[in-house]
């Protein structure tokens, strides 16, 4: 519970948004605009980081389409949890609000992280605290000049571009195709990689009617994931694809 009547007012006015969110390269622009604006309306409106609401009033806020569910990527990214009460009422929560909001131990574990981040170099190896950083956010840390994305993020942020770009709603939670994707990693493939793919594919396939439901993830990340990369672009009459074969290769990955 918050005593101090001073935060308590100023939670009223202000709403914080961490800096490295410059570096969540993995977010959306759109996924940041209904952070903010639902952080305002829990600052503004909600007690302790929890606002109640309806559905429709919370698609509203959030610039979501009634016919369109909220992504499981914004609820994920963000650790938003949202709970049915009944009588057409939710209640939207943000899970660290205090830790982000009120606790400024937070900003200290905050510049602790960054400094951490501005000093590592090729040749040096630091043991980062990484209990004292996952309190802020257990998204990534720096090493050796690139950007290291905790698995759960990196699915979302993968799943959400192939749902943007294929007009689908999978979901990155999905065992099967969490496992496609770590395969794939493992393998060496890179973020860039799997847009590749998926732009490739989507401009090969998303216009023709035989071939738009293999944009999905059994398809795009399984054993062919490396030619569907390297593929050159072709015109829309120059499939070399054997619809068969893809029936095949999906029904041997169920």
């Amino acid at each position: 519970m918050i005593d101090d009547p001073d935060k308590i007012a100023t939670q009223k006015k202000w709403f914080k948004v961490w800096t490295t969110l410059l570096m969540d390269t993995y977010i959306s622009n759109n996924e940041i605009g209904m952070f903010t604006r639902l952080g305002c309306a829990i600052a503004f409106r909600g007690i302790n980081g929890k606002l109640v609401t309806t559905n429709q009033a919370l698609q509203q806020l959030l610039q979501i389409p009634t016919n369109e569910n909220i992504p499981q990527s914004f609820i994920d990214n963000f650790n938003v949890q949202i709970h049915q009460n009944g009588n057409d009422k939710i209640s939207v929560t943000f899970k660290n609000w205090y830790k982000l909001q009120v606790d400024n131990s937070v900003d200290r574990v905050a510049k602790h992280r960054l400094n951490v981040t501005r000093n590592v170099t090729m040749q040096d190896k630091i043991r980062i605290d990484k209990k004292r950083l996952d309190k802020i956010r257990e998204d990534k840390i720096k090493i050796n000049g690139e950007v290291t994305v905790k698995e759960p993020f990196l699915y979302a942020t993968i799943i959400s571009y192939l749902n943007e770009k294929a007009k689908t709603s999978y979901k990155a939670t999905t065992k099967k195709t969490t496992e496609l994707i770590k395969a794939r990693l493992k393998e060496g493939f890179a973020l860039e990689d799997f847009k590749k793919v998926i732009d490739n594919k989507v401009h090969e396939w998303l216009n023709d009617l035989k071939f738009r439901k293999f944009l999905r993830p059994e398809t795009l990340f399984g054993t062919k994931f490396e030619g569907y990369l390297n593929q050159q672009p072709l015109e829309k009459t120059q499939y070399d694809i054997d619809m068969e074969e893809l029936e095949k290769n999906d029904k041997n990955m169920e």
